[in-house]
């Protein structure tokens, strides 16, 4: 089945019908993870046009406007928006979706024929999948171009052509076949994806010669990130790459790393794996350069981050997302005034000038270079003395805060969890906790500038979970070896027992400010799709063991042969009640000779489980879908699970399953038959009716 296929099931629409009529909440997307669900109604996918300052008194068209998601966010800009889809059902869902706007026409029509009404009409006509989806790019410019008043202009979100994931081996997003575009396309293709050097011909030649392009990552359906040709991104920035959430995929190369090597090259606009295009007859500005969303949280805390430039200042802005974070943002700014209320710092360190207007805090652009920066650039250069120099201003900036011995607080357990093993240990008051390298920028003078305030709080926090979190969270950092990290850590008095104890407190955290039903991580773990990375032999049947403590994947084991003994022992947390062994996302047959329970590092004990096997015969399990083994916990420190796989294949499974069946019922059918001639045999009548040669032996 075709991702358009998928995307335009009926089934799948009706269900999100109903998912609006009956008052669908975010949440949803945890509970019931799937890319139709995801693509037609996430927030996530309002991120690509959510940062994009639209003129408020503006007139938009919307060609192709899908479900309606996106035409929201328009909305929420724009005076008026004609949402244009010739799918009945697609519109349907559109008006019921934003039935509370009164500034959107719903038009059920042929995109292209329709438009053409409106000449000399429009500021902006957006463009998304319809783009990709059109025979003629050229006609379909040409008839923006006449709808479009003067100064107004076309809006192309897409994927690239020459997306680096195209590359390293994800399917093409619409054919859903590898390779196509870069190999170009067949005559036969019904889709078609366009590089940035096509989109910019095709653009010129129909007269829209002013042109800017924005890069979203790590693509346009789920934004994270808006980058600029005047702020484009920096050595290992480009982590999060594996969001394959329409499909399993194959990874040729770690893309991070290739990457790292295209920024370093300037060769990362070629590679985006997707573009908004921003075009116009006549020459235009746009004031921001780079955003970056925090949609991932709960709602207190989710904001968009812009580089703003208008011309005559550079500086940062922050928004709220929803009504909630606006708390968020206000928090900030009232650090800032009591830091200079206060005077907690000195000549040497400096706090970003920082204002309130309207809904938004307004921080002053430091020109300089991050600390991150300058420490990547000694640990690839090799510089020991600058390196330690450079860690050593990131501990003057943490013991610049005030500071006294830890005390536990209800507050502190709110955010960190019931964390043991505090006791005693120099803490900060009043600390911010985000002093991590990337937020603190050396300018010209040497002065260091602290630019940013989001994690501030007014209960104690160990100093050294401060720059554990400073070293853990730092990019650059990780370039050590785990001998040299391990040595930093130790110098600065973080030994291993209490690295655990705040590797704790940050995963606690995490989940503090994430809340349920936002991250997108937790959402594609749920969906299960296979990564064949490089090092796995993708001609065999690849598969991964995953293990699951009350929902939330904790361990992950790549197998690549197919008939292997395994044995599985994975670690358990406290206070979970169940866990789920996946232990593959593909039918298969596994002997599971045995699972046990470990407790206090000694004592085992055979677990009774269950799966979701469709037949169990002499501990061998044939699962014709996911396999899947269900583990009530009693207090086990460990689990053991023996296994043997037989045979992974989604191809004969099913017959495998059917044969084997049938074998069993033949065999079953043999024992009964024997069982009643047997009986037959020891009757007392029929014995003596073949002793008196009535009945033949």
């Amino acid at each position: 089945m075709g991702i358009l296929d998928k995307l335009l099931n009926e089934d799948v629409l009706t269900s999100i019908d109903n998912m609006i009529i009956n008052g669908m909440s975010q949440d949803i997307f945890l509970k019931n993870p799937s890319f139709p669900l995801l693509y037609h109604l996430s927030n996530h996918r309002k991120n690509v046009i959510d940062w994009f300052d639209f003129d408020s008194e503006s007139v938009v068209i919307h060609i192709g406007s899908g479900s309606g998601i996106i035409t929201q966010s328009l909305a929420d800009k724009c005076k008026w928006v004609v949402a244009i889809d010739s799918n009945q059902k697609l519109t349907s869902i559109n008006r019921k979706l934003n039935s509370d706007y009164e500034n959107i026409d719903w038009v059920c029509e042929d995109e292209l024929k329709f438009i053409q009404k409106y000449e000399n009409q429009v500021d902006y006509v957006v463009v998304d999948y319809f783009i990709e989806l059109s025979n003629n790019l050229e006609e379909l410019l040409h008839i923006v171009d006449r709808v479009l008043r003067p100064d107004g202009k076309i809006i192309i979100i897409s994927f690239n052509k020459f997306g680096l994931r195209y590359f390293s081996g994800e399917n093409e997003f619409y054919s859903q076949k590898l390779f196509e575009g870069i190999e170009g396309y067949c005559q036969d293709s019904s889709t078609h994806t366009y590089s940035k050097n096509e989109y910019a011909n095709k653009l010129t030649e129909v007269g829209f010669k002013f042109i800017k392009y924005y890069y979203p990552y790590p693509d346009h359906l789920f934004t994270e990130t808006i980058y600029s040709d005047e702020k484009l991104p920096t050595f290992g920035d480009l982590n999060n790459n594996n969001w394959n959430f329409e499909s399993d995929r194959i990874e040729l190369f770690d893309e991070s790393k290739v990457y790292n090597e295209l920024i370093n090259s300037s060769s990362f606009p070629f590679f985006s794996n997707s573009f908004f295009i921003i075009s116009s007859k006549e020459d235009f500005k746009i004031n921001s350069k780079y955003s970056k969303f925090s949609r991932e949280r709960k709602e207190d805390y989710q904001i968009l981050t812009s580089i703003i430039n208008d011309g005559e200042n550079k500086f940062v802005v922050k928004k709220p997302l929803t009504d909630k974070s606006i708390i968020h943002l206000e928090r900030m700014y009232n650090y800032y005034k009591e830091i200079n209320r206060s005077k907690k710092y000195n000549n040497k360190i400096r706090y970003c000038p920082v204002k309130i207007e309207e809904d938004r805090v307004i921080f002053d652009f430091i020109y300089g270079r991050s600390l991150e920066t300058l420490i990547k650039e000694c640990i690839i250069e090799h510089k020991e003395d600058e390196l330690t120099k450079y860690i050593e201003i990131l501990i003057d900036v943490i013991d610049l805060q005030k500071k006294e011995k830890f005390k536990y607080s209800n507050e502190f357990k709110e955010v960190f969890g019931d964390i043991k093993g505090l006791e005693d240990l120099e803490a900060v008051s009043f600390p911010n906790i985000d002093l991590i390298p990337d937020n603190l920028i050396i300018d010209a003078s040497g002065t260091v500038n602290i630019i940013d305030y989001e994690w501030v709080y007014n209960f104690l926090v160990p100093k050294t979970f401060i720059i554990f979190r400073s070293l853990f969270h730092s990019k650059a950092f990780n370039l050590l070896s785990v001998e040299k990290k391990d040595e930093l850590y130790i110098k600065y008095g973080i030994l291993d027992k209490l690295k655990d104890v705040y590797l704790q407190m940050e995963i606690n955290f995490q989940k503090y400010i994430s809340g349920e039903g936002n991250k997108m991580s937790e959402i594609l773990d749920k969906m299960n799709n296979l990564v064949i990375r490089k090092d796995m032999n993708i001609f065999k049947d690849i598969h991964i063991i995953k293990v699951y403590e009350d929902n939330l994947k904790t361990n992950e084991i790549k197998l690549s042969n197919n008939i292997s003994d395994y044995i599985l022992i994975t670690s358990i947390k406290e206070k979970v009640d169940e866990i789920k062994i996946l232990l593959c996302s593909m039918p298969c047959i596994v002997k599971i000779k045995s699972i046990v329970g470990i407790k206090d590092n000694f004592n085992r004990e055979e677990i009774d489980f269950k799966t979701n096997a469709t037949l169990i015969e002499n501990n061998n399990y044939y699962f014709d879908d996911f396999a899947q083994v269900y583990i009530n916990n009693r207090n086990y420190d460990k689990v053991e699970a023996e296994l043997l796989f037989y045979y992974v294949n989604d191809r004969c499974i099913a017959n495998i399953i059917k044969l084997t069946k049938a074998n069993i019922a033949i065999s079953n059918d043999k024992i009964e038959y024997q069982n009643k001639l047997a009986k037959y045999n020891n009757n007392f009548f029929v014995k003596v009716l073949k002793k008196l040669k009535f009945i033949k032996e």
